[in-house]
């Protein structure tokens, strides 16, 4: 049995879960006083969110890492982003922060409103937000009287909502006084607006027809966009707020020439984590929330004896060149367009008086552990850029360690110009104080947020600055240390020296998971590892090198390899060592369930193949009939 026991977990006072991660979970209502300031003493805000990328694209965070993550996909392989890195430079970068969802929908509406997608309603993918949704932008309008502008992929209108229509009803402006170069979906590539102000989005198929053309190409569309609404409002009494959603670097994998061939001259290698999960060097989780080989990293139907052949073609495949080149391009692209907006405000002598972040609803792993794109717990998926920089609160070069949320954005942005943020019921918490701080490195140890897959319900999962604890529907727990194993490829959990902040991370997620609603806790999950689990990785026996537990089934005296204690121990199913209940417990119908439990009730429980797995002995007896 563990030292702990689950009743301890559970019972832990809502409070500890409050100092953690909520400021505002009181749910207080909204407040009314409605103050209306100068342009002169509040702060222009510019907001500037790509779409699925990838942090080490971006050279202040591979500046935090060592070469070995720095540069998976090999040395030199990279993108130089000198506009973007002069933000961290003159602001805070933030080292661990996470999408609150790794998938568009989901992570804008938490993003804007500071609320989980349980609260704002668009949990899906295309799935329109609550209409009473109250975002950022709106509060600044009413409070302090901004204006507002969005412009770009808004992706919370619905799917239903025509992909080439542009501009946002007044009923589902959601705060944004102007709403003309927004659009719900779709990544058009290329961008026009006729003379009687119509905007038409094309693919990437359209190249030809832009080949003569400046100022087509999507980001530069809305930058010059963006650019003229900040000149239009330089002179203006009211201060503003710009949010631009450049739809790249998510796919299709296009930009324009020349940052179409800038790249050609890369190499892109398989990463290092890729190929350590197709050859199975270390045990991984296993599906639903670890599939191998999406898009170009296919892998799946290649067996085993064949992994490393099929590794080496896979370096010297030119369609995977192709594949990935150009997100390179895409990245080089929006940073030269971010040089023009801050080339902007300097122009204009606004550099002092205006907030500038630069964010991402949420990664890309492109062909890290064998994945491409997002929706997975691993770091290049759920968690996101952030940098701000605002000369007149924060220290240039400040350096914020502490794990924190992209829900925190809209209390943190709101805390810094003066409104008091304890008003509203958000989900997030106000960082401003980080940022004020005269210390330029922020490390809150204790400081913890969740992410969770809030569209198929298969994970959910909460991160501290060095620990990631990840609860599934498919596997027993995984807890990361991300500073012994900063790759994410080894299980601590269960291991010595890990008790104590397994029980508190797991005591957190379920408390999260309840109070926000995370559809996992309607499936069955494991909360301990069960006695009946085989491992994956390779197995360091003699004779048995290079070998797995599913190996051993061809292996014509695999009963005499498993008097091999160690072998038993981890390939109890191949060695028929199945037969005891598993101490801990598993998550059944929102319950935590021991084995004592399942077996008092056996038609209750053993009906489910998860629970019969777990608790082998308690449910030998379950007959299976009614």
């Amino acid at each position: 049995m563990p030292s702990y026991t689950y009743s301890n977990r559970v019972s832990l006072p809502r409070a500890i879960l409050c100092s953690v991660i909520i400021v505002a979970a009181a749910r207080t209502k909204e407040g009314t006083e409605n103050k209306k300031p100068t342009h002169e003493n509040k702060p222009n805000i510019v907001v500037i969110m790509t779409d699925e990328h990838n942090m080490k694209t971006l050279g202040c965070y591979r500046d935090l890492l060592e070469d070995k993550q720095a540069y998976p996909w090999g040395p030199g392989v990279n993108v130089e982003t000198p506009h973007i890195d002069s933000l961290a430079m003159e602001g805070a970068l933030f080292a661990n922060c996470y999408s609150a969802a790794p998938l568009c929908t989901p992570a804008r509406g938490s993003f804007l409103t500071s609320t989980f997608p349980s609260t704002h309603g668009a949990n899906e993918n295309h799935k329109e937000m609550n209409g009473a949704s109250i975002t950022f932008a709106q509060i600044l309008k009413d409070k302090l009287g901004y204006h507002t502008s969005y412009m770009g992929k808004f992706h919370l209108n619905g799917y239903g909502k025509d992909p080439s229509v542009f501009g946002a009803s007044e009923k589902r402006s959601f705060g944004f006084d102007e709403t003309k170069y927004l659009w719900n979906r779709g990544h058009w590539k290329y961008l026009t607006e006729n003379e009687d102000g119509e905007v038409q989005g094309y693919t990437y198929e359209a190249e030809e027809m832009f080949l003569n053309q400046t100022g087509a190409y999507t980001t530069e569309f809305l930058v010059d966009r963006a650019l003229n609404f900040i000149d239009e409002q330089k002179d203006s009494d009211q201060p503003f707020a710009l949010m631009l959603s450049i739809p790249d670097p998510h796919g299709p994998n296009f930009v324009r020439t020349p940052y179409k061939e800038m790249y050609d001259h890369l190499w892109v290698d398989v990463p290092r984590t890729a190929q350590d999960v197709m050859n199975r060097i270390h045990g991984h989780p296993r599906p639903k929330w670890n599939k191998i080989g999406t898009k170009v990293m296919n892998p799946g139907d290649v067996p085993q004896s064949q992994m490393k052949d099929h590794i080496r073609k896979m370096k010297i495949q030119e369609e995977r060149q192709k594949f990935y080149r150009p997100i390179f391009g895409m990245v080089k692209a929006i940073d030269d367009n971010v040089g023009r907006i801050l080339h902007k405000l300097e122009a204009l002598d606004l550099n002092d008086n205006t907030i500038v972040i630069f964010t991402s609803d949420h990664g890309d792993m492109m062909g890290e552990w064998a994945r491409d794109e997002k929706q997975l717990p691993y770091r290049t998926s759920a968690g996101v850029p952030f940098i701000i920089r605002y000369p007149k609160q924060v220290t240039p070069g400040t350096l914020v360690k502490s794990a924190v949320s992209a829900l925190d954005f809209t209390p943190t942005i709101l805390s810094m110009v003066g409104i008091d943020v304890s008003n509203y019921a958000f989900e997030g918490t106000d960082r401003s104080k980080d940022l004020h701080s005269p210390e330029k490195l922020i490390l809150d140890e204790n400081s913890l947020v969740f992410s969770a897959d809030t569209w198929e319900g298969t994970w959910a999962s909460c991160m501290t600055s060095r620990y990631k604890l990840v609860l599934s529907n498919s596997e027993m727990p995984w807890l990361f240390d991300m500073e012994k194993d900063p790759d994410e490829l080894l299980n601590f959990y269960g291991r010595n020296g890990y008790t104590e902040i397994s029980s508190k991370m797991t005591a957190n997620l379920l408390h999260a998971m309840d109070f926000y609603d995370f559809p996992l806790r309607y499936e069955i999950t494991m909360l301990d590892r069960p006695v009946c689990y085989e491992a994956d990785h390779l197995l360091d026996v003699p004779r048995l090198k290079n070998k797995s537990c599913s190996d051993l089934l061809s292996q014509v005296h695999y009963n005499d390899i498993c008097n091999n204690d160690e072998v038993r121990k981890q390939c109890p199913i191949v060695c028929n060592n199945c037969g005891e209940d598993s101490s801990g417990y598993i998550l059944v119908n929102t319950k935590q369930t021991s084995c004592v439990d399942v077996a008092a009730d056996l038609d209750g429980f053993c009906v489910e193949e998860k629970v019969k797995a777990f608790c082998a002995s308690a449910c030998s007896g379950y007959s299976g009939m009614e």
